[in-house]
């Protein structure tokens, strides 16, 4: 995990598999990612990086890059949860709350694109 700096809560789990009698036990390496929180770290760390339609892809690449490194890291589980538009008491407390309105148009654009590039990836996508 070091490697790739990603932040991500992971646990080892040891689970029994019955393989015909004698017990076995397999480590399983979780990791839930907060896809939100790394995309804006990755967009604001990270230089721009435009794709070939000159769409800003920087904060994909680094949140893809990272997540490549907990696979390579040996991770067997890995579920990303983003809530882009999920209302919450918060939003009462704060209007402006996730409005998107004080985001740069290149971050919010770069929500969608992550999803659709872990989707193909075929990562465990939790969403809102």
């Amino acid at each position: 995990m070091e490697s790739n700096a990603i932040v991500s809560w992971g646990f080892r789990v040891l689970t029994e598999i019955d393989l015909a009698s004698p017990v076995m036990l397999v480590a399983v390496d979780v990791h839930l990612v907060d896809g939100n929180y790394e995309l804006f770290r990755c967009f604001h760390a990270l230089p721009s990086a435009k794709n070939y339609l000159g769409e800003e892809v920087a904060a994909v690449r680094g949140v893809t890059h990272a997540i490549r490194g907990l696979v390579q890291d040996g991770a067997t589980h890995i579920g990303i949860a983003t809530n882009r538009g999920l209302k919450s008491f918060r939003n009462e407390l704060w209007p402006s709350y996730r409005t998107g309105t004080n985001a740069p148009q290149e971050l919010l654009a770069q929500f969608s694109l992550l999803e659709e590039a872990l989707t193909a990836w075929g990562q465990t996508l939790a969403s809102r």
